[in-house]
């Protein structure tokens, strides 16, 4: 019985190594099997490995080894999270570039409006008062030229020469309508300067009061009601000035048009006051 059961012993100890073997080594069989094709399915002629003397090539199959699963490095963990990151910054950033389109647009719209507004203003002030008094005033500068040039004097003060009683009893019929239409282009002048004095820049309204005040002085010389008293009246007479402040005035005034205009939908500075130069400074009113 003893020897029965060491026999015993002895054939499950070697059954077991035999089966460890076969455990730890791979089935090569199987894989050759695998990559051999089904000669029973396959119409193709077979090739006679005894008359060729050729075996057929065998190509193991690879297999992953388990370590060098293990031993593959693990994927960062901000991975998974980089996809959805730069999908939501792509998403904002289009949003902020659409919000500064939209708001940039806007600002260029109201600025636009804005400069619209202003050059309707400055046309206005151009068309109503500068414009209509700078024509009045060109043609009443050449019927007194005319009529200085009669009397042989381009120099002579009309005002002046209005207040002498004898010089205005000499005047012929021709020289009273003129004298006539002088003062009545004044009334209209002197009538735009009460209406519209508003639309006048701050600068120029001493100017203006001075050339209105010349006319008031001019009618009544027409009509005899001053004294002959020349030195008393001479501050009264046209402010020769104002001629080169209009024209300066209306320049920079086109030119504050054409700003507006060529880069309209930017926003200006206001528009600043007439700085008239000190060679058109009016004299002291004495």
């Amino acid at each position: 019985m003893r020897l029965l059961a060491l026999v015993i012993a002895s054939i499950l100890t070697f059954s077991g190594d035999v089966l460890a073997q076969t455990a730890q080594t791979p089935d090569n069989t199987l894989a050759v099997t695998q990559q051999r094709p089904d000669t029973s399915k396959d119409n193709r002629p077979q090739i006679d490995t005894a008359t060729t003397g050729q075996q057929p090539q065998i190509v193991p199959i690879e297999q992953t080894n388990a370590s060098q699963k293990e031993n593959a490095p693990p994927k960062p963990w901000w991975e998974p999270l980089l996809q959805p990151i730069v999908a939501a910054l792509a998403g904002l950033s289009g949003a902020l570039i659409g919000a500064w389109v939209g708001r940039s647009n806007t600002v260029a719209s109201i600025n636009q409006k804005a400069n619209e507004l202003e050059i309707k203003e400055i046309q206005t002030r151009l068309n109503e008062f500068y414009g209509r008094f700078q024509q009045v005033a060109d043609e009443n500068h050449l019927i007194a030229r005319e009529f200085k040039a009669h009397h042989g004097d381009p120099a002579m003060r009309t005002l002046l020469r209005l207040l002498d009683p004898v010089w205005r009893e000499t005047l012929s019929p021709s020289d009273e309508a003129i004298v006539k239409s002088l003062v009545d282009n004044g009334n209209v002048l002197r009538t735009l300067i009460r209406e519209k004095s508003g639309l006048v820049d701050a600068a120029i309204l001493p100017y203006l009061s001075r050339a209105a005040l010349h006319f008031s002085m001019l009618e009544l010389a027409k009509e005899g009601k001053l004294d002959n008293e020349p030195l008393r009246f001479e501050r009264f007479v046209y402010p020769k000035v104002l001629d080169e402040v209009l024209v300066l005035e209306m320049g920079r005034l086109n030119c504050r048009i054409r700003k507006l205009v060529e880069n309209s939908s930017a926003a200006h500075p206001p528009l600043e006051s007439l700085k008239i130069p000190d060679r058109l400074a009016l004299p002291d009113w004495v």
